[in-house]
């Protein structure tokens, strides 16, 4: 059965109109404010932070409510603004007088600009990292500087994350992200294995309920993708990203710049010490001013990849030139079957 909606919602940022839709696992939710419509990438979990849903009604009787249907939404936009309701309050964001703005790093052009590159490109960028290591390093301190102004306390919606599936039998059966998530949860075998506990999954450093983008577009999508599991060192008791990539899903070049992109952002004072205060259990003895974020690419059950040896250079010399500021240890991981290992080289050992 599909759901159907549509409402006036106030916010800190002004008024906005909002529709949503959804049938079966298929959700769509589209903002219309300053003259434009536009899509918002949202989950089940996230649209009540852009809607209050009790407040969505159906408006008119459409067969296609798609953007370029005009007469649909002429209709729509007309109902709401003359159907005389109260306007409600969205469930975020009203006591802030200004929007908090989300800084966009450089670190984070590179990596939505990866997107459109090709293999061949990442493979040529990977070796050139590899031997110009000053060049990454100088991307991450720029835009740590660029972050370093963000100032956010929530929490990350840390409380609403869908089930994960049934925990896979063994590591060789792991397909995806989630399967993943749930075989480390239950085996325990980062810390076990590689010195790492397990802390959360999904989460984005940046995410940011009803801001703006240095850019002064909407942040509403700010808390879409994300780390896929945050880790703790056993050793230095610091925060570490987790990005994990199951068989040929992109490639350790990728999920360096991804990690990196997450990373930079996780690793300003405010920030730690906003993990701090919501992850206390895990970070109660974190210091914010000098501590520093580290790096744990997973790669499982891994596939030939012809950027891993300039990755795992690029690696060697950023741990040992140690030039980026809030950078910890980066690592690469892969498993032989059920048994997980630290890669230090793109030869077989």
């Amino acid at each position: 059965m599909k759901k159907l909606g549509a409402a006036r919602v106030m916010t800190s940022m002004g008024k906005f109109w909002g529709h949503f839709s959804q049938q079966g696992d298929t959700i769509k939710f589209r903002r219309y404010t300053d003259g434009v419509m536009f899509d918002v990438k949202v989950d089940s979990e996230q649209v009540e932070l852009y809607i209050p849903l009790k407040e969505c009604k159906k408006l008119i009787a459409a067969k296609n409510y798609a953007i370029k249907n005009v007469d649909v939404w002429t209709a729509i936009l007309h109902k709401l603004e003359t159907n005389g309701d109260p306007i409600p309050q969205a469930s975020v964001g009203i006591a802030r007088e200004t929007p908090i703005t989300v800084p966009i790093t450089l670190l984070r052009r590179f990596y939505e600009a990866m997107h459109l590159l090709d293999k061949k490109t990442w493979v040529s960028l990977a070796e050139f990292y590899s031997t110009h290591p000053n060049s990454l390093e100088r991307l991450w301190n720029n835009s740590r500087v660029t972050f370093e102004s963000y100032n956010n306390v929530d929490d990350w919606g840390c409380g609403v994350r869908k089930e994960l599936p049934a925990v896979p039998t063994s590591a060789t059966k792991i397909l995806t992200t989630n399967q993943f998530t749930a075989f480390i949860k239950a085996n325990n075998c980062c810390s076990s294995n590689i010195g790492y506990s397990f802390v959360e999954r999904e989460l984005n450093p940046r995410r940011t309920t009803s801001g703006v983008y240095s850019n002064n577009r909407p942040a509403t999508n700010s808390g879409t993708g994300g780390i896929d599991v945050l880790l703790k060192s056993d050793t230095t008791g610091f925060p570490a990203v987790g990005e994990v990539k199951v068989k040929k899903d992109k490639n350790a070049f990728f999920a360096l710049i991804q990690a990196m992109t997450y990373a930079v952002e996780l690793s300003t004072p405010r920030q730690l010490s906003r993990l701090k205060t919501h992850f206390a259990e895990h970070f109660k003895k974190l210091n914010v001013e000098n501590g520093k974020v580290e790096i744990v690419l997973l790669m499982v059950n891994p596939v030939a990849d012809d950027t891993l040896e300039s990755v795992l250079a690029l690696i060697k010399q950023l741990n040992r030139r140690q030039k980026c500021k809030g950078l910890g240890s980066v690592m690469l991981v892969c498993n032989e079957a059920d048994s997980w290992m630290t890669k230090e080289s793109a030869s077989p050992s």
